[in-house]
């Protein structure tokens, strides 16, 4: 006599059940600044974030912009960048553009890398300072994996 075993397949019931404590358990546990991957390649050259701190009630990060040397401080200086090097550079455009109007875009994403929002961040008092803060509010029932500072 031969006994033969059938692999079982997932319920789906169950495969749900599970996504959902997933689910629940991210929105108790405490958001980690950590485990918040921040892409600035765009500004790297510009500035860096230096820290990101959770707000007291998990409403908003705060992100602490450090200005690097390049960072152009006037007209002349975002003239001389525009013309400097490779006039076909569309990013490098776009990014100093970008610093021109003191605003970049910042792109949220969830723990599973799906775009949820985006927000513009006001980066012009980076002209005059060489530190600044910045409150970033969070979206409700979305816990945030990653940011994208972009143009």
């Amino acid at each position: 006599m031969e006994l033969r075993f059938q692999k079982k397949t997932p319920d789906p019931f169950v495969s749900h059940v599970r996504a959902l404590l997933h689910q629940v358990a991210d929105t108790v546990r405490p958001l980690n600044p950590a485990e918040i991957s921040i892409d600035t390649s765009k500004y790297n050259a510009f500035f860096s974030v230096e820290q990101i701190q959770v707000g007291p009630t998990e409403q908003y990060l705060t992100l602490k912009l450090k200005r690097h040397d390049r960072y152009p401080l006037s007209e002349d200086d975002l003239y001389r960048l525009w013309n400097d090097g490779k006039s076909t550079d569309l990013v490098k455009h776009l990014t100093l553009e970008a610093l021109a109007r003191g605003y970049v875009r910042c792109e949220l994403f969830d723990t599973e890398t799906n775009f949820v929002t985006f927000q513009f961040l006001r980066v012009q008092d980076l002209r005059t300072m060489d530190t600044l803060e910045l409150l970033l509010p969070l979206p409700e029932k979305v816990r945030i994996g990653k940011l994208i500072l972009t143009y």
